[in-house]
């Protein structure tokens, strides 16, 4: 179909051109995932620029001008992994190894910068230039804040795994493998406050166990376990740090 083509060569022509700004130049496109990766000793960084098609009847208009054109939508966020962080999980991971290896451990959200996350392009290039310095812009930020907040697992650590010790985590959120995460994180980076964190990290598990939160029955019985194995790689990962 037309518009479809238009829509795929509207796509290829943006990525091609985000592709030769200075901020992505060490990066790799990686059409399959629809993201901008550099891989790094430690892990790796992300930019997504993954891509939906919006028909016209679902766009407002601006003023009372009458919408007749689709759009290519690009949606952006930074990822970031540590290698170091997730590995030493494997052995426990309750899903497919390979699903699990691609996760990353955080984000960093255009709403966070002040940005907006979706871009919205014009199939007919009415706004092309418009959009793109501001898919631009944002693209640029995000760089720049996950490789200079996160560029460290120390950096990763500071700003959000210590501040568990003056904010406990929501007693009724969703997910235990982080909390495993935070806990190796806590024992490899700052052992001193370790047995502060696990106190607060083995109350917080029980909350999940009252709650009956789906992800922790998963891990139930492998919980003891854990513990011991991310306090036992943790320290062998110290030595090598050190």
């Amino acid at each position: 179909m037309i518009f479809m083509s238009k829509y795929l060569d509207l796509y290829n022509e943006v990525v091609e051109r985000l592709s030769k700004e200075p901020e992505l130049q060490q990066y790799k496109f990686l059409k399959s995932t629809e993201v901008f990766k550099l891989k790094t000793n430690d892990g790796w960084y992300e930019i997504t620029v993954l891509k939906y098609f919006e028909e016209s009847w679902k766009m407002v208009s601006v003023g009372s001008l009458e919408v007749t054109t689709d759009f290519l939508c690009i949606c952006t966020i930074a990822l970031r992994k540590f290698n170091l962080a997730m590995k030493w999980f494997e052995p426990f991971v309750q899903m497919e190894k390979r699903e699990y290896q691609q996760l990353t451990n955080l984000n960093v959200c255009p709403e966070q910068l002040g940005l907006d996350r979706n871009y919205y392009f014009s199939l007919d290039k009415s706004n092309f230039e418009t959009e793109y310095r501001r898919l631009h812009h944002c693209i640029s930020m995000l760089v720049k804040t996950v490789m200079t907040e996160y560029h460290s697992i120390t950096q990763y650590y500071e700003k959000k795994v210590k501040p568990i010790l003056q904010t406990p985590p929501d007693p009724n959120g969703r997910g235990i493998v982080w909390v495993f995460e935070y806990m190796f994180l806590s024992r490899l980076i700052d052992p001193i406050n370790y047995e502060k964190i696990k106190s607060i990290f083995c109350n917080h598990i029980q909350s999940l166990k009252r709650n009956r939160e789906p992800n922790y029955e998963n891990y139930e019985h492998l919980i003891q376990e854990i513990i011991e194995a991310l306090e036992r790689e943790a320290d062998i990962a110290r030595k090598k740090l050190n």
